[in-house]
């Protein structure tokens, strides 16, 4: 398997549209209209993590390490998936 290449982090109290807070908030009738795994779907190779993908514990950091580790899975899934490319 090859090492990690890139990464990105960020400081939400810093960002302009999330002004500090540390969950989404969306609008009525969002979630349920992305349903369960609208909100986790990969774009191409990009994988969604974080607290608004977790199934159990939205919003909190079970949430968030929950959604961290199903990622991961998701990707090394992924990964063993093309080794017999």
């Amino acid at each position: 398997m090859s090492a990690m290449r890139s990464a990105h982090s960020a400081l939400t109290a810093k960002h302009r549209w999330a002004e500090g807070a540390y969950a989404a908030v969306p609008s009525p009738g969002t979630w349920l209209a992305h349903a369960e795994s609208g909100w986790r779907r990969p774009v191409g190779s990009l994988h969604w993590a974080g607290t608004e993908t977790a199934s159990v514990w939205n919003g909190y950091i079970d949430g968030a390490i929950r959604s961290g580790l199903r990622a991961a899975h998701d990707v090394v899934g992924e990964l063993a998936g093309r080794a017999g490319e």
